[in-house]
């Protein structure tokens, strides 16, 4: 191929400058729009700055509870699910009870609040799941993780899940459970970290 072959195909300054343009106006706005329209289906991240530490690993924000009144929501209390301790003092870790917990009282329509604690090498944090209605009454569990990671220092996330409406047990041979939860069109949400890491 001869130079003047590849000048020809060569895309001028003003032809980039019109492409970028065109992105930055029809492009963007639709994907922020899109994701705007979805926004409590979806997982979100917000960095925050402060955490609070709690025993045995727990892990909150300030405002966590919001508005709520946990005087009115049944406690189911802290979990430790932490694997990756040396010489420190664990906290419940019954899964099944923490299963039995959720399901029991999303299942009777009862204000429920557990929380659970995590870690890996690099990070750790709590789900706080709140069982309550939504604005339009219907049963939920909600669930928000506030955690912490080592390997971006300083890093410390609220994450906030999409509510499910559904929530599964299943029960094994072994006497084990497990538990699913589904949004609101049946979609598997997952576990929200309570089956084994």
């Amino acid at each position: 191929m001869h130079m003047t072959e590849l000048k020809d195909k060569s895309v001028s300054f003003a032809e980039v400058m019109v492409l970028s343009l065109l992105i930055i106006i029809f492009w963007i706005p639709a994907r922020a729009q899109s994701s705007r329209s979805s926004k409590t289906d979806r997982v979100r991240e917000i960095n925050v700055r402060y955490l609070q530490f709690g025993d045995f690993g727990e892990v909150s924000i300030p405002k966590m509870l919001g508005k709520r009144n946990l005087s009115k929501y049944r406690q189911g209390g802290h979990y430790d699910f932490r694997t990756y301790l040396t010489g420190t003092k664990r906290g419940k870790n019954d899964r099944n009870e923490l299963i039995n917990f959720v399901f029991d009282n999303w299942t009777n329509r009862r204000l429920a609040y557990a929380r659970y604690s995590f870690n890996t090498p690099d990070a750790g944090g709590t789900f706080h799941l709140f069982i309550e209605p939504d604005k339009e009454q219907n049963w939920t569990v909600l669930c928000r993780l506030a955690r912490w990671q080592a390997l971006l220092p300083g890093t410390k996330n609220l994450v906030i899940f999409p509510r499910a409406y559904s929530v599964e047990r299943v029960s094994f041979p072994s006497g084990k459970y497990d538990i699913a939860f589904k949004d609101k069109a049946g979609r598997l949400l997952g576990d929200f970290g309570i089956d084994e890491h």
